[in-house]
């Protein structure tokens, strides 16, 4: 029985964060003349006139850690081209990233659709690496990326990993021109 909690318990808790519009208050469509205030994120570095911010997360998401970029492709008009969200290094570990990973994917499929496709980039040296840990690939250079097309709106979602140890990154690309920018409360 306990064996069933945790994992309910995880995907309501990601269902909660990507349904309930985290980051919440985000509004896309307003220009943006100074780091706009995001709910549950703490604003970190970066400035608009450069063209990035980036936001820590003050509270664990689902257990993960988390942090916020955001991007504006013109930085004069201030208008947001892109946000991320990335999950982790805390939260995942060598033998769960996939699992938690395909859980996240599950959840934005609930969301906006099936996605439209998945790339999967594999390095040749890495046939060679002798491991325990499922997640090794992951860590020396492999990554998985799942892409969803919405009018307005890309959505890419990728595992990947480093020394420091693996991510989930989830990209909202707000298309130049669209019709479709919405608060990203809305959006996620």
């Amino acid at each position: 029985m306990k064996k069933l909690l945790f994992p309910l318990a995880l995907i309501l808790s990601l269902l909660g964060m990507i349904a309930l519009g985290t980051p919440a208050g985000l509004d896309v469509s307003k220009i943006h003349s100074v780091p706009p205030e995001v709910d549950n994120f703490k604003y970190w570095y970066g400035d608009i006139k450069n063209g990035e911010l980036f936001y820590l997360g003050t509270k664990s998401v689902a257990g993960f850690e988390t942090e916020l970029h955001l991007r504006f492709l013109n930085p004069q008009r201030g208008k947001m081209s892109s946000a991320m969200m990335i999950l982790g290094p805390g939260g995942l570990d060598a033998n769960d990233c996939f699992n938690r990973y395909k859980k996240v994917t599950k959840l934005l499929n609930e969301k906006y659709g099936h996605y439209t496709f998945i790339r999967e980039v594999k390095d040749p040296i890495i046939r060679d690496l002798v491991t325990t840990e499922r997640c090794a690939p992951i860590r020396h250079g492999n990554t998985l990326k799942t892409y969803w097309k919405k009018k307005g709106l890309t959505i890419i979602s990728t595992l990947l990993g480093d020394d420091e140890g693996y991510y989930i990154e989830i990209e909202y690309r707000f298309n130049e021109g669209s019709e479709q920018r919405k608060p990203l409360r809305k959006i996620l």
